[in-house]
């Protein structure tokens, strides 16, 4: 019976995901420096290729950062921060 109520479950998760919409997706970046350390307070900005309109933000402490949902294609990613130079 176990293995019965985890395909069950698969079919139910996979019937989920594929009715989703398949023309978006997600960008995740960690910010750090050359030698690994995180740089909190970092804007950065996601512009999309196709129409030259972006999306910024700073960073907290975690510097992590997410940008979705964004239509499928090319994008530039920029990271500014205070003491660092653009490369």
């Amino acid at each position: 019976m176990k293995k019965c109520v985890r395909a069950v479950f698969v079919w139910l998760c996979y019937a989920g995901f594929s009715s989703a919409r398949q023309d978006m997706g997600i960008i995740t970046c960690h910010v750090t420096d050359a030698n690994g350390f995180a740089v909190p307070g970092a804007a950065v900005s996601v512009i999309s290729g196709d129409t030259n309109v972006g999306n910024k933000a700073l960073l907290g402490s975690d510097c992590i950062f997410v940008a979705t949902p964004l239509k499928i294609g090319m994008y530039s990613v920029q990271v500014e921060a205070k003491g660092f130079k653009n490369a």
